[in-house]
C-alpha cells in the first residue's frame, strides 16, 4: 500500500450545516420566557461557541486544526496541525463515513483527536480515495 496525502479545505458545506443548528439555537434561546440578561448570555455563548468551531472545524484556522492528514505504507495515520504539530497514530474503528462527511476519530500517544472531513473540503477524487481507503 503506497503513502496517500490530503490536504483539507475550507466547507461551506460544514459552514450551512453548523450556521442554521446555532442560529435555530438562538432562536429558541430568544424565545424562552427567561429573563432578558440569560437571552443575553445564552445568545453570546451560542455566538462564541459557533465562532470556535468555524476556526476549528469549517475555515481550520484554529492552532488546533487539523490541516493535513496521511497514511503511510505501514497503514498508521497522521495529522499536521495548523501550528504545524504532527501526531502518527491508528485510525478508530467507530471513525464514521457517509457520501457528505466522513468523521475520522484518531488515537495518538496523546490521547484522540476528532477530524471532520465534509465533501466539499476535498476534491471528488481525493475524497473517493480517502473513502476507499477507509474501507480497507
Amino acid at each position: 500500500m503506497e503513502r496517500i496525502e490530503f490536504v483539507l479545505g475550507s466547507s461551506r458545506l460544514l459552514f450551512l450545516f453548523l450556521g442554521s443548528v446555532y442560529l435555530g439555537a438562538i432562536l429558541i434561546v430568544i424565545n424562552c420566557p427567561l429573563p432578558i440578561m440569560l437571552k443575553i448570555a445564552g445568545t453570546t455563548l451560542f455566538f462564541w461557541y459557533f465562532w470556535q468551531l468555524m476556526n476549528l472545524h469549517v475555515k481550520r484556522l484554529s492552532k488546533k486544526s487539523v490541516v493535513y492528514i496521511w497514511q503511510d505504507s505501514a497503514g498508521h495515520w497522521g495529522c499536521l496541525t495548523h501550528n504545524k504539530k504532527a501526531a502518527i497514530g491508528m485510525l478508530k474503528s467507530d471513525s464514521f463515513k457517509s457520501a457528505v462527511v466522513l468523521i475520522l476519530r484518531f488515537r495518538f500517544k496523546t490521547g484522540t483527536r476528532n477530524v471532520i472531513v465534509p465533501v466539499d473540503a476535498l476534491n471528488k477524487l481525493e475524497y473517493r480515495q480517502l473513502c476507499a481507503r477507509l474501507s480497507l
